[in-house]
């Protein structure tokens, strides 16, 4: 992507500078005329969408618009460099620094810095949140969506339409209601990764499969060791249910906390898909201890949920003989099943 110059300035035989932006290629802050792009295409009320390509975006985040505002905000630009010198309007009130000067140039460098004294720049916020152009596209002609930065003109190297197909929210979809079995084989747990090798702390059985109704297999003694084959998390989904927009997240949708993948990360079942998703806007503490759920909704309180319940795991393990079986929840009976950094 490009760096736009957000003032549009032509430059004759002086370099006007201009201070960066932290992102300086991005298009968080702009001049009047996109601000104009802007306000005739972004309307409250219409669905648009975020997505970097160049980041590690999976998929678009849709955003519906609630409220927009443009900032109008003072640029800080006291100087300008003119022939290899940096000239201030002190240094011409003063007389300073200007030697050789003729007085057509002097009052050209008067006119300049006053008029950039008095320069504005633009930014857009929507539901409160400041928005970057080049990663924000809004709805043309569906599934088409258009880049505003790029229609703006103040980003480059960046598709200037995309498409996508909203997900499918019928609620005749059928929802995980009952317990399924979660694979957790390769996830770490808030610093906490799966080891190697097993070693057994108190006596434990293992079973043929995932269920403790099933043919014993062996009995195992403290101090035996096993390796992991897989781990699967037997998981009772827990209904959420969205009180405020939040990221892919609209107002009355319905999702299910599916396992814990530590730091506030759960799987999520969301009409038919699966997501890693950060669900810690769901107050785990408010959950059991206060049942009114959020009031008001926030975007720090987003949605409610029922009780969390908590996770049974069962491993496949192998023993050094060959034999292999299940053991029921091994973070209670065996060592080495996480180790932390």
């Amino acid at each position: 992507m490009k760096c736009q110059n957000p003032f549009n300035l032509v430059m004759l035989n002086f370099i006007v500078i201009i201070p960066c932006q932290a992102w300086a290629d991005y298009c968080v802050y702009f001049n009047k005329d996109t601000a104009a792009v802007v306000r005739d295409h972004v309307r409250e009320g219409m669905v648009a969408l975020q997505f970097c390509e160049s980041c590690e975006f999976i998929e678009p985040l849709p955003l519906r618009i609630r409220s927009l505002e443009l900032r109008e905000h003072s640029v800080d630009v006291d100087f300008i460099t003119y022939n290899g010198r940096k000239v201030t309007l002190a240094d011409i009130d003063k007389g300073t620094l200007l030697a050789g000067y003729t007085p057509e140039e002097i009052e050209f460098l008067r006119a300049t810095l006053t008029e950039q004294a008095t320069r504005k720049s633009y930014t857009l916020h929507i539901n409160g949140e400041e928005i970057d152009l080049a990663y924000f596209y809004i709805p043309e002609e569906l599934p088409v969506y258009r880049n505003v930065g790029v229609l703006a003109h103040c980003a480059a190297d960046i598709s200037p339409t995309i498409e996508y197909v909203p997900i499918n929210k019928d609620p005749a979809l059928e929802a995980p209601m009952q317990p399924i079995l979660v694979d957790v084989s390769e996830h770490c747990y808030d610093g906490c990764c799966p080891g190697k090798t097993w070693t057994v702390r108190e006596n434990v059985i293992l079973f043929a499969e995932a269920n403790v109704q099933s043919a014993k297999v062996a009995e195992l003694s403290p101090g035996a060791s096993v390796t992991p084959l897989q781990v699967r998390a037997l998981v009772e989904p827990v209904r959420a249910e969205v009180v405020y927009d939040h990221g892919r997240f609209f107002e009355g949708d319905v999702f299910y906390l599916l396992n814990s993948l530590g730091e506030g990360f759960y799987n999520i079942w969301y009409y038919g898909k699966t997501y890693e998703e950060d669900v810690s806007g769901i107050n785990q503490f408010q959950l059991k201890m206060d049942r009114r759920g959020c009031n008001p909704p926030t975007k720090d309180c987003w949605a409610v949920a029922g009780d969390l319940k908590e996770e049974t795991w069962w491993a496949e393990v192998r023993r050094k003989g060959g034999q292999a079986g299940w053991l029921y929840d091994p973070r209670e009976t065996m060592d080495g099943v996480l180790i932390c950094d």
